[in-house]
């Protein structure tokens, strides 16, 4: 029983469950975009200045980009089977993802 306890703790202390940038990173991800709002890639801008330094113009481009990205449709199902990659985990479990370069 111990070693469950000891296991829950370790976990609560070391893994991001309140990590500002994984949470705000879910619009990155095709499948949960919609439950993203255009704050979490303010969120970027404002913390990646170097790289995000966009002006206030480009910022209003930014978020009607961002909108139509919502709105896109899902790719067609063979396009998905082609970009679909499959890795074995060192468990021997099986991690599918997919291939932004190809969708």
């Amino acid at each position: 029983m111990q070693f469950y306890v000891d296991t829950a703790m370790y976990v609560i202390k070391t893994f991001p469950f309140d990590d500002q940038l994984l949470s705000n990173a879910k619009f990155i991800n095709f499948e949960t975009r919609l439950e993203a709002s255009f704050e979490c890639v303010q969120y970027f801008v404002q913390n990646f200045l170097l790289m995000l330094n966009f002006s206030p113009t480009e910022m209003d481009t930014l978020e009607e980009q961002f909108k139509e990205y919502q709105l896109l449709d899902p790719p067609p199902m063979d396009i998905i089977k082609n970009a679909t990659t499959v890795e074995e985990m060192p468990d021997g479990s099986k991690q599918e993802s997919l291939r932004m370069d190809i969708l």
